[in-house]
């Protein structure tokens, strides 16, 4: 296993506002706070986050371009050298790309690998399968570590990963700051923006526009409610991406424009999730764990999710919300109009908060992190233990 002493860098190929971004910007803050001494290298622009990155925290820039670069590698190298690092966590599978061939050549240093897997699979490219190049990268790191029970067992079978080289460590994020009615005054003056009633069922969905998240999905679930259930809620779609035209124009083409409203980039997600009253997550693929639902139900939203990733370790049994199977736009409408039923969001809002402060914190995570990186006694298995992680088998 890994050596548990020194100091830990993990690499990110940006600081842009993202699910696996933000968790590690406050993984890393949290562990440097308690004391740890972990540090944040990013490989190209941009670097949106970096405001949200503690002073403490030492944070390099390795200049990448465009594509891979011997001169990023060196850059790599001397930072290694010079700040004394013992252990480098890579962000998603590309920053591998530089870590192990810096490890490689920095073996009498014994500088150890652990790749963190924050993708539940890949979206298809015509001729191209990435995988092809970073299974076998993955199997020379120290310790693979997934984010969900299901993405593990998937990637181990399909990919011939170590087994014993692998743990869980769910998302968790901060539920005392996303907790229900933070910024209640805030979500209702956004009600009133938008032309919202307050007695009008609001949706709301945040994350990247990526063709991954599938947003027309949701678009289309909404015209299926009004012809089929007579229901009439808005949708907010917080974020930014590649898809906002494709997403207005096919608003615009189901008429339903006026009750889509592309809010954007936000600094500040909780006045979009206090003025509504659940949230949808179409994601077709790539999703792994979702911060941005666990966020949502930490302020006691019931969730709609689509079963990607780990979103039925996340709510069980369809507790706190519902997991309906992706591409079934069908079964995502059934879901939406029954959230919709006279106490329904209420209730299951207030389960997904308890299955979230319960088991899914930003402390759990943290100190699975912790115990996984400084521990000097334990195994990765006896890590999953103690934070409370099944070992899938």
């Amino acid at each position: 296993m890994i050596d548990r002493f020194g100091k830990v860098l993990f690499i990110l190929g940006n600081l842009n506002i993202g699910g696996s971004e933000r968790k590690i910007v406050r993984l890393v803050n949290r562990l440097r706070r308690q004391g740890r001494d972990a540090e944040l290298a990013y490989l190209r622009m941009p670097d949106v986050l970096l405001p949200q990155i503690d002073s403490a925290v030492p944070v390099s820039y390795l200049g990448e371009l465009h594509r891979f670069s011997p001169r990023v590698l060196w850059r790599l190298i001397r930072l290694i050298r010079e700040r004394g690092i013992k252990i480098i966590v890579t962000v998603n599978p590309y920053p591998m790309l530089y870590a192990l061939p810096a490890s490689w050549l920095l073996a009498t240093l014994g500088v150890r690998v652990v790749a963190s897997v924050n993708t539940s699979e890949f979206m298809a490219r015509r001729g191209f399968d990435p995988m092809k190049i970073y299974a076998p990268l993955m199997r020379r790191v120290s310790t693979i570590v997934f984010g969900s029970l299901r993405q593990r067992g998937d990637w181990l079978s399909r990919y011939r990963l170590p087994k014993a080289r692998s743990i869980v460590v769910h998302n968790g994020i901060d539920t005392g700051h996303f907790e229900p009615g933070a910024t209640a005054s805030q979500g209702l003056a956004i009600r009133d923006e938008l032309g919202i009633g307050q007695d009008e069922f609001v949706f709301v969905c945040v994350g990247q526009l990526r063709p991954e998240k599938a947003h027309v999905n949701q678009l289309e679930a909404l015209t299926r409610l009004e012809r089929i259930h007579g229901l009439r809620p808005h949708l907010l779609i917080v974020g930014e991406g590649a898809e906002r035209e494709r997403i207005v124009e096919r608003a615009a083409g189901l008429g339903i424009a006026a009750r889509v409203h592309m809010i954007g980039e936000v600094a500040e997600v909780r006045p979009y999730l206090d003025a509504a009253d659940a949230f949808v997550l179409s994601s077709i693929a790539v999703e792994t764990f979702s911060n941005a639902a666990l966020e949502a139900a930490a302020m006691s939203l019931p969730v709609v999710l689509s079963d990607v990733g780990g979103a039925r370790e996340m709510f069980p049994g369809d507790r706190g919300g519902f997991v309906y199977a992706r591409h079934d736009i069908d079964q995502l409408v059934e879901h939406l109009a029954m959230i919709q039923a006279p106490g329904k969001a209420l209730a299951e809002g207030s389960v997904a908060r308890e299955i979230v402060v319960t088991g899914f914190s930003i402390r759990q995570m943290v100190d699975a992190w912790d115990r996984l990186l400084w521990s000097p006694t334990e195994t990765a298995t006896a890590t999953a233990a103690a934070c409370g992680l099944e070992d899938p088998g």
